[in-house]
């Protein structure tokens, strides 16, 4: 089995379902406060789904209940607010105090830029991010741990890689998002490690062209919520 625990690894793990801007029974306001100055960034509305889809990814890596907590999982999240969400589920679960997150896993602006949203009504352009500040994304892992029975309390680690820019060029996307996973993946120290990066179809996309053996013929082109792609070490480590 490739995906046995023994070899470093790491699990790109798509969001889960986020709420409908069009749809008002699915927005939560108190965790979508800025809704009409954030358009591109909503909630999450199910909280089921990434903790059951976690046991279908242990039960993948080969990681039973008893050991869980006592693996070296990390999770890395987009710095898109459905993912931290998601993350911190996720983290909540496992028992883990701390998410980290990269910017360079963020989604592509195209989408970004589909929503209708429109830097200016926050003081900034069309060369600026366009994501929550650290401050705001602390606040939103509040927001979802205030509706758990709290098993642990989740921090901000840190914040790596660079902010993504609402006007690049959707050609450099996936680039940019396989140098991210590359540097992600310098954190995978021991063959127990594992890294869980909460993120988007689009960047499971670029992984999959990149790490799936037929480049450029190897793709995907949709993603279900909560959906995951794990990717291992070969035996010989010369290879991913």
């Amino acid at each position: 089995n490739p995906m046995h625990k023994s070899f470093p690894s790491f699990t790109l793990f798509c969001h889960s379902t986020v709420a409908n801007i069009h749809d008002e029974s699915t927005i939560d306001y108190n965790r979508w406060p800025d809704k009409d100055l954030r358009p591109h960034d909503p909630p999450i509305t199910d909280f089921l789904l990434p903790v059951h889809t976690l046991d279908a990814l242990l039960l993948e890596l080969e990681i039973p209940d008893s050991l869980n907590r006592n693996c070296n999982i990390s999770i890395v999240s987009s710095p898109h607010r459905c993912c931290i969400e998601t993350a911190v589920l996720i983290a909540h679960a496992l028992r883990i105090p701390a998410i980290q997150i990269h910017y360079g896993v963020a989604d592509s602006c195209k989408s970004t830029r589909k929503s209708g949203y429109d830097p200016y009504k926050l003081g900034a352009d069309y060369s600026s991010p366009m994501y929550l500040h650290e401050g705001q994304m602390q606040e939103v892992i509040y927001s979802v741990t205030e509706q758990l029975e709290v098993l642990v309390d989740i921090d901000i680690e840190r914040v790596s890689g660079e902010p993504v820019r609402l006007d690049e060029d959707e050609s450099v996307a996936p680039g940019r998002m396989v140098r991210a996973l590359e540097e992600i993946k310098e954190g995978l120290k021991d063959p127990d490690d594992h890294i869980i990066v909460v993120t988007h179809r689009a960047v499971m996309s670029a992984a999959s062209t990149q790490y799936g053996g037929g480049k450029d013929t190897t793709s995907i082109y949709d993603a279900a919520p909560c959906s995951f792609l794990c990717i291992a070490a070969a035996q010989d480590d010369t290879s991913w």
